[in-house]
């Protein structure tokens, strides 16, 4: 690790500030702060240090909660059997960093009752170029997909992935409830429902299979 500072190899006299810094790296997972103390070895015992003014910004390692400011879910397709192109748009709230010890995919589980077969190469496309890894994990039972991140998420910009599953054979009287997640958090997709009108493209309600006079 490396210190670094103006006062480096100096005498600390009395009465005088000195200062140095060093670089951690956060936790992946959400913390309140912690009780951080200075000690001089030998000389003074253990004592708090404050936090430098009691913004969340300067609180020792605490750690932000991640969050969405646009989450939103679509698909194509309300057919019987059809494959069904399913179409996620996220904003977070905060970066969120790619990496073993921190993110490695998000996780969208919901999307039940479907004739998709359990797969780990399921495609993903996105206009994200080079963001999320070309295949996914999905699991059929759970009606889980696992996006796995190429790089960081960053806070403000939007991404948009697809992905297609096949949809049940019989029909259902309303969609499903899709959760999308990281480790850190989970919240439930918002959805719409698809409108053939004049004002256009709006969203449908995901795996909800056509039937009736609609059909």
């Amino acid at each position: 690790m490396t210190v670094v500072g103006d006062d480096a190899n100096k005498v600390l006299r009395g009465c005088e500030n000195h200062g140095f810094s060093f670089a951690l790296q956060n936790s992946p997972t959400p913390q309140d702060a912690r009780v951080v103390t200075l000690s001089v070895d030998g000389v003074l015992s253990p004592t708090s240090i404050t936090d430098g003014g009691g913004s969340d910004s300067t609180e020792p390692l605490k750690i932000a909660n991640i969050g969405w400011s646009v989450r939103t879910i679509q698909d194509n397709s309300n057919y019987p059997c059809a494959m069904n192109q399913i179409s996620v748009t996220l904003s977070p709230t905060i970066d969120i960093k790619q990496g073993a010890e921190c993110v490695q995919y998000l996780e969208i589980v919901g999307l039940v009752g479907t004739l998709q077969a359990d797969s780990s190469t399921l495609q993903v496309t996105s206009a994200s170029a080079g963001v999320f890894k070309a295949d996914a994990t999905w699991d059929k039972t759970l009606g889980r997909i696992k996006v796995y991140l190429n790089e960081n998420l960053f806070a403000g910009t939007t991404y948009v992935f697809s992905f297609s599953i096949r949809n049940s054979a019989t029909p259902s009287v309303s969609g499903v409830t899709v959760t999308i997640s990281v480790p850190q958090i989970s919240s439930t997709l918002q959805r719409g429902r698809w409108n053939t009108s004049t004002t256009g493209f709006s969203m449908h309600e995901p795996l909800l299979p056509c039937h009736g006079k609609d059909c």
